[in-house]
């Protein structure tokens, strides 16, 4: 029997831990005016399509640069910075970037995954003060995170549990099987991703036991940002707007050139954790 297998590229937000609330006290973290988040947002490209979008994504990335392959950055694209500065003295090849870039996705038809972690609420959710003052984060539970230090708790393993459950049931419902697929960022971090990953595949994750995830999420692997992979180019795309569109109580921007209304209609599942009453979010 033929198996069909897709791909779950992820791209995130912010930095994995609570460096900047150590030593804050629980009333300036609960009054700062904004929040920050972590988050992992993933996007699920069918294979039997990808070679098609990799062929499609090069053929824009070719035009846009007179035949060099530059990878797609969102906030550079956004803010005319870095390879795509010249978007900003040029006003027609920036309509016709962003013109490619919104077919492009259309066509892709992406499902997204994504998962935010409130900073500020697991900090007074789950924080120890002693003198008042921000120092340990308690055992988060279940087993979603041991005790640790703010500057050291590693939030890409606690969003990644949660994207591998929903992950697992996209797979379930379709009959299919998985590859997740994640850009590097340093030899610590990349070898702390993979240990989890596999020690959610022996040991499980959540209610799901580690043979359910095995049967379906077959391997996670780490590209370097060289390779120029188009599908977590596509992941880099719409994780900042997903952000400002879905998740409260930050600092956000009006000027993105994704419509809601697209993202909307393409988010399979979104956890904005801890949760918090719905009358709290403002």
């Amino acid at each position: 029997m033929k198996v069909s297998y897709d791909f779950l590229c992820l791209d995130e937000h912010d930095s994995p831990n609570l460096s900047e609330l150590y030593a804050k006290s629980r009333a300036e973290i609960k009054g700062a005016p904004t929040r920050r988040h972590f988050g992992i947002c993933g996007v699920i490209i069918h294979g039997a399509d990808y070679p098609e979008v990799n062929v499609t994504g090069r053929r824009i990335q070719y035009r846009c640069f007179a035949g060099n392959y530059i990878p797609f950055h969102y906030s550079e694209i956004l803010n005319n910075s870095g390879k795509f500065a010249y978007l900003g003295t040029n006003k027609n090849k920036r309509r016709s970037l962003i013109d490619n870039l919104n077919n492009y996705l259309s066509h892709v038809k992406p499902h997204i995954i994504a998962c935010f972690v409130d900073k500020h609420q697991l900090a007074l959710d789950f924080g120890i003060f002693p003198d008042n003052k921000l120092a340990q984060i308690r055992r988060i539970k279940p087993n979603m995170s041991r005790p640790s230090q703010p500057r050291n708790i590693n939030l890409y393993v606690f969003t990644l549990k949660v994207i591998l459950g929903k992950f697992y049931n996209y797979l379930k419902e379709g009959r299919k099987r998985g590859l997740i697929i994640a850009e590097a960022r340093g030899e610590k971090e990349d070898k702390e991703l993979l240990d989890a990953f596999y020690n959610f595949q022996r040991s499980g994750a959540g209610s799901l036991s580690g043979n359910e995830l095995r049967q379906y999420i077959t391997d996670l692997l780490i590209i370097r940002k060289s390779q120029n992979h188009l599908g977590l180019q596509i992941a880099d795309l719409i994780t900042y707007p997903v952000y400002d569109y879905f998740v409260p109580n930050h600092n956000t921007r009006t000027d993105h050139f994704i419509t809601k209304q697209f993202l909307e209609r393409k988010i399979l599942s979104l956890d904005i954790i801890p949760s918090i009453p719905q009358q709290k979010r403002s």
